[in-house]
């Protein structure tokens, strides 16, 4: 989606696509001013047994907008220098990244395997994709 249809998330799926109640519940139930997080949508798709696609797909039938992504995308960092230099980040890190990603690229799903493996945060991995400019693609949500 481009800037320009931002807000018109249900226009992404099929008009005729029913949503789960007890999901529908559970989202509206997390979200607030037309928001939702994006560990609070993890959360319901974990609750519920189904996959953050599916959340995903109900939060945007809901025209609710997903924020605080935990790679730290969707907003810039409110220092941007913190994690600039390579150097700063652990060499099996690193060494990860580069093994994991595809031309440049690495799923947000890989990139949550790598801070568990790691054992470091995913603000962290999406601070390290940053500095390596690796991009982080198709998202669990499917936001991106």
């Amino acid at each position: 989606m481009s800037h320009h249809d931002a807000d018109h998330y249900a226009a992404k799926h099929a008009p005729d696509i029913s949503l789960n109640p007890a999901i529908r519940t559970a989202i509206t139930s997390q979200s607030q001013q037309g928001k939702i997080i994006c560990a609070d949508a993890h959360r319901v798709a974990a609750e519920f047994g189904v996959s953050p696609a599916e959340v995903g797909k109900a939060i945007d039938l809901l025209e609710i907008r997903i924020t605080n992504c935990q790679l730290g995308l969707f907003a810039k960092r409110e220092t941007p220098d913190t994690h600039e230099r390579i150097e700063e980040f652990p060499p099996s890190l690193m060494a990860s990244l580069e093994t994991a990603q595809t031309e440049g690229r690495l799923s947000c799903r890989e990139a949550w395997r790598v801070a568990e493996e790691q054992n470091l945060s995913k603000a962290m991995i999406g601070a390290a994709c940053d500095a390596l400019q690796i991009k982080i693609v198709t998202c669990q949500l499917g936001t991106f």
